[in-house]
Protein backbone atom coordinates (compact mmCIF):
# COMPACT_ATOMS: atom_id res chain seq x y z
CA UNK A 1 0.00 0.00 0.00
CA UNK A 2 2.86 2.22 0.24
CA UNK A 3 4.38 1.76 -3.43
CA UNK A 4 2.76 3.34 -6.08
CA UNK A 5 3.74 2.49 -10.27
CA UNK A 6 2.90 4.86 -13.04
CA UNK A 7 1.86 7.76 -10.88
CA UNK A 8 0.67 10.63 -13.20
CA UNK A 9 2.50 14.23 -11.86
CA UNK A 10 2.82 17.92 -12.95
CA UNK A 11 6.02 19.35 -13.82
CA UNK A 12 4.91 22.87 -15.06
CA UNK A 13 2.26 22.84 -17.28
CA UNK A 14 3.26 19.40 -18.53
CA UNK A 15 1.80 15.88 -17.45
CA UNK A 16 4.17 13.48 -16.67
CA UNK A 17 4.74 10.15 -14.99
CA UNK A 18 6.77 8.62 -12.45
CA UNK A 19 7.60 5.33 -12.68
CA UNK A 20 8.12 3.64 -9.33
CA UNK A 21 7.57 6.09 -6.06
CA UNK A 22 7.82 4.38 -2.20
CA UNK A 23 6.15 6.55 0.77
CA UNK A 24 7.20 6.13 4.05
CA UNK A 25 5.08 5.32 6.90
CA UNK A 26 3.54 8.78 7.12
CA UNK A 27 3.09 8.68 3.41
CA UNK A 28 5.74 10.90 2.78
CA UNK A 29 7.69 10.65 -0.59
CA UNK A 30 11.18 8.32 0.18
CA UNK A 31 12.15 6.82 -2.84
CA UNK A 32 11.31 7.74 -6.34
CA UNK A 33 12.85 4.76 -9.62
CA UNK A 34 12.76 5.76 -13.28
CA UNK A 35 12.74 2.87 -15.07
CA UNK A 36 14.19 2.54 -18.59
CA UNK A 37 14.38 -0.08 -21.61
CA UNK A 38 17.93 -2.04 -21.39
CA UNK A 39 18.93 -0.45 -24.30
CA UNK A 40 18.46 3.26 -22.99
CA UNK A 41 21.92 4.46 -21.19
CA UNK A 42 22.06 5.40 -18.09
CA UNK A 43 23.23 8.64 -18.82
CA UNK A 44 23.12 12.87 -17.76
CA UNK A 45 19.85 13.26 -19.40
CA UNK A 46 18.11 10.54 -17.67
CA UNK A 47 19.55 11.47 -13.81
CA UNK A 48 18.30 14.89 -14.95
CA UNK A 49 15.00 13.22 -15.42
CA UNK A 50 14.23 11.89 -12.46
CA UNK A 51 15.92 15.02 -10.57
CA UNK A 52 13.81 17.39 -12.49
CA UNK A 53 10.54 14.78 -11.40
CA UNK A 54 11.88 14.67 -7.78
CA UNK A 55 11.70 18.59 -7.82
CA UNK A 56 7.75 18.51 -7.41
CA UNK A 57 7.71 14.93 -5.51
CA UNK A 58 10.72 15.72 -3.24
CA UNK A 59 11.40 12.28 -2.02
CA UNK A 60 14.93 11.31 0.03
CA UNK A 61 16.12 9.14 -2.94
CA UNK A 62 16.01 8.74 -6.09
CA UNK A 63 17.33 5.69 -8.48
CA UNK A 64 17.24 5.29 -12.43
CA UNK A 65 17.69 1.67 -13.32
CA UNK A 66 17.51 0.15 -16.76
CA UNK A 67 17.48 -3.86 -16.19
CA UNK A 68 21.52 -3.92 -16.12
CA UNK A 69 22.62 -0.64 -14.71
CA UNK A 70 21.23 0.81 -11.28
CA UNK A 71 22.31 4.53 -10.13
CA UNK A 72 21.17 5.89 -6.90
CA UNK A 73 21.45 9.11 -4.68
CA UNK A 74 20.32 10.89 -1.82
CA UNK A 75 18.91 14.71 -1.52
CA UNK A 76 21.62 16.50 0.96
CA UNK A 77 19.17 19.36 2.39
CA UNK A 78 22.10 21.22 3.41
CA UNK A 79 23.64 21.09 0.32
CA UNK A 80 21.07 21.76 -1.92
CA UNK A 81 22.36 18.39 -3.99
CA UNK A 82 22.19 14.48 -4.58
CA UNK A 83 24.90 12.49 -3.21
CA UNK A 84 25.49 9.04 -5.41
CA UNK A 85 24.49 6.94 -2.73
CA UNK A 86 25.41 2.93 -3.13
CA UNK A 87 22.48 -0.13 -3.36
CA UNK A 88 18.86 0.65 -2.40
CA UNK A 89 18.24 2.79 0.47
CA UNK A 90 16.57 0.77 3.75
CA UNK A 91 13.14 1.23 4.70
CA UNK A 92 12.48 3.40 7.42
CA UNK A 93 11.36 2.46 11.03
Amino acid sequence: GLIQAERGTKYGNLGKRTDILVYDRQLRPYFLVECKAPYVAIAQATLDQVCQYNHIVQAAYVAVCNGTQYQAYAFCSDLAAYQSYEGIPAYPQ
